[in-house]
C-alpha cells in the first residue's frame, strides 16, 4: 500500500520535524535546546550522554540537561494511534542500514503504521526493499565497494580496512555524509559532525602508540593482527578475585530464570490454543532478510518451509511437502511442511525472514512474533512464540 500524494513532503519542509533513526551503531546526540533526535540505538557516547531505562524505552538525556528519546525498533511502528500519543508524537522516520516492514516482529502492525497517510517516511537504502515500499522518497545508498570504512574482528583478530574500490555512483551517498548533512541543516555543530570517513575510521580503534592499530598500516596493507593472544581467557585470567569467570556475583547473586511471556508454565491457556513454539532460525542462504533479492541464492532456497516434527505432523495430518497454514492470534502464513528430524517435538522451526514480496503468500515470520522485549538488552523476543499448524486450504499461496 502506497500513500496518496498529499501526503508526500520536500525534504527541505521535513527536516524541522523529529526524526526516528533506525540503527544499532553508536551516535552522538546533538545539543540543540529546542530539538529531539529520536535514535535507535542505545550505544550513545557516554561520556555525551546518559541512558535511563523508562519502562520499554531509554531516555538519553544529554549532560548539559536536554532530552532526546529512544523508541525501540521492536515498537517503533505501532498502531497509529499509538504514535501519536507518544511525547513527543512520531510524524516522521528515517529508515537506514534495516528493512522494518520486514524484519521487526508483530509485522501486521509494522505496516499498519508505515501505511499511515500522515508518517512522512524517508529510506536510505541499496536495494527496493519492502519497507522501501512505504518509502515517501527512497535515497540512493553506496555499497560497501564505495565507502570508506573499517570493520572489527567478528570470530578472527584481525582489524580490516574497508578500501572503497570504486567512486560512489550518481547520487548515492553513505550514512555518514547524510548525517553530516542533516546535521548541518538543522543547526547541530557539535565538532563531531565534521569528522569525514578517514577520520572516523582513523579513530574507531586505539592507535598503535596505546596497543592498538597503526592506520596507515591497515590502509595500506588491509587487515592488521590484532595485539591480543588467540585464546586470552585459556587460562583464566577473568577480572576476578580468583581469575575465574564467575555466575553468582558477589552482591548478585545468580541470574534469575525469566519464564518464556508465551509458554505451556507462563500461558496454559495460551499454549492450549497454540501448543507449540516457533523459532525462526536464519535460512542457509540468506542472512536474516539480507540476500532474499539474489535471484540466484532465492533459487537454491527454493520458497519458504515450516519444519516440523514427524510426531506434530503426524498428530496434525500433515505430510512431508504439504502446504501448511501457521497462526496465532497476531496473524498466519502458509509455507510448505519440510517433516523430519531437525524440530524437536513441540517445536517448529520457519526457516529465514522472507522479504514479503517475495514470499509466495505475501508474509513472512514476522506475522506471529509479537513486540515485547527481552529483560536484559530491551531486545525483541523472535523465539518466544507460540503457534499452531494446519493443513492449508488447497488454493492457499498458490
Amino acid at each position: 500500500m502506497t500513500k496518496p500524494p498529499q501526503a508526500r513532503l520536500s525534504v527541505r519542509d521535513s527536516l524541522g520535524h523529529r526524526v526516528i533513526v533506525i540503527d544499532k551503531s553508536p551516535f552522538r546526540i546533538g545539543r540543540r535546546p529546542d530539538s529531539d533526535l529520536i535514535l535507535n540505538g542505545a550505544e550513545v557516547s557516554r561520556d555525551h550522554a546518559e541512558i535511563v531505562l523508562a519502562g520499554d524505552r531509554y531516555v538519553i538525556k544529554d549532560r548539559q540537561s536536554k532530552y532526546g528519546t529512544y523508541v525501540n525498533i521492536a515498537r517503533v511502528i505501532e498502531q497509529p494511534e499509538n504514535l501519536w500519543a507518544r511525547d513527543p508524537p512520531i510524524r516522521a522516520i528515517y529508515v537506514y542500514n534495516s528493512n522494518p516492514a520486514a524484519v521487526a516482529p508483530d509485522s501486521s502492525r509494522v505496516i499498519a503504521g508505515f501505511s499511515r497517510d500522515d508518517l512522512f517516511c524517508v529510506v536510505h537504502e541499496i536495494f527496493k526493499t519492502d519497507t522501501a515500499d512505504y518509502a515517501d522518497i527512497l535515497l540512493p545508498a553506496t555499497t560497501q565497494l564505495e565507502q570508506t570504512d573499517v570493520h572489527s574482528s567478528y570470530g578472527h583478530l584481525y582489524a580490516v580496512a574497508n578500501n572503497p574500490a570504486i567512486a560512489p555512483i550518481a547520487e548515492a551517498l553513505p550514512n555518514t555524509e547524510v548525517f553530516r548533512r542533516l546535521a548541518s541543516r538543522m543547526g547541530f555543530d557539535d565538532p563531531c559532525f565534521a569528522d569525514d570517513d578517514e577520520t572516523l575510521a582513523r579513530i574507531a580503534f586505539r592507535p598503535a602508540t596505546a596497543g592498538g592499530v597503526d592506520f596507515g598500516e591497515l590502509r595500506a596493507q588491509g587487515w592488521v593482527k590484532l595485539k591480543i593472544a588467540e585464546a586470552p581467557f585459556a587460562e583464566g585470567g577473568f577480572p576476578t578475585a580468583s581469575g575465574k569467570a564467575r555466575v553468582d556475583v558477589p552482591g548478585l547473586g545468580v541470574p534469575d530464570h525469566v519464564a518464556n511471556y508465551e509458554s505451556a508454565t507462563s500461558t496454559p491457556d495460551l499454549a492450549r490454543r497454540f501448543p507449540l513454539a516457533m523459532i525462526s532460525p536464519p535460512a542457509r542462504n540468506f542472512l536474516n532478510s539480507s540476500f532474499v533479492n539474489v535471484t540466484s541464492l532465492r533459487a537454491i532456497e527454493g520458497e519458504p518451509v515450516l519444519e516440523i516434527s514427524a510426531s506434530d505432523a503426524a498428530a496434525r495430518g500433515i505430510v512431508d511437502g504439504q502446504r501448511v497454514r501457521i497462526f496465532n492470534d497476531r496473524g498466519s502464513i502458509v509455507c510448505k511442511a519440510v517433516v523430519g528430524e531437525r524440530a524437536r517435538p513441540g517445536v517448529v522451526n520457519g526457516m529465514g525472514v522472507w522479504w514479503k514480496k517475495l514470499a509466495p503468500d505475501g508474509k513472512n515470520g514476522n506475522e506471529l512474533t509479537h513486540q515485547r522485549l527481552t529483560d536484559i538488552g530491551r531486545a525483541p523476543s523472535f523465539y518466544d512464540c507460540l503457534v499452531e499448524v494446519e493443513a492449508a486450504a488447497v488454493s492457499a499461496a498458490a
